[in-house]
């Protein structure tokens, strides 16, 4: 399995429809990826407080914590050395796989983040 990023419209009773971004990348990393990255020590360390929820169930951002959100994506990359050499001793990669998958999965998440706050009512949602 997969955990993927989509925008989603926050209805007027607090449901919420995915939108299908047509030409975007979805993949916001592996099912294993919310333990040995988004929940790990490392991430929890830099004081994410969004992407550790992903350790035990889906991550809905609503639209006026977007922002907040692209701020803390940004922290992980800005650290993504760290993050991926605190995750070698988590998984069975190499840095520079997980260097690479880290930093593709966060950009992924900026992007869909970044086009989903051009929307008023847009949150994201990683399941």
């Amino acid at each position: 399995m997969s955990l993927d990023v989509y925008p989603c419209r926050i209805l007027p009773d607090g449901s919420f429809d995915m939108v299908d971004l047509p030409g975007f990348n979805s993949s916001a990393g592996g099912e294993g990826s919310r333990q040995w990255l988004y929940s790990s020590a490392a991430v929890r360390a830099l004081g994410a407080t969004y992407l550790p929820r992903l350790a035990d169930r889906n991550l809905l951002v609503p639209p006026e914590e977007t922002l907040a959100f692209l701020r803390e994506c940004g922290l992980l990359l800005a650290h993504l050395p760290h993050l991926a050499t605190a995750a070698t001793a988590l998984t069975s990669k190499t840095y520079d796989e997980l260097e690479f998958l880290i930093e593709s999965n966060l950009v992924t998440i900026i992007a869909v983040t970044h086009r989903a706050r051009r929307e008023e009512d847009w949150g994201v949602m990683i399941s």
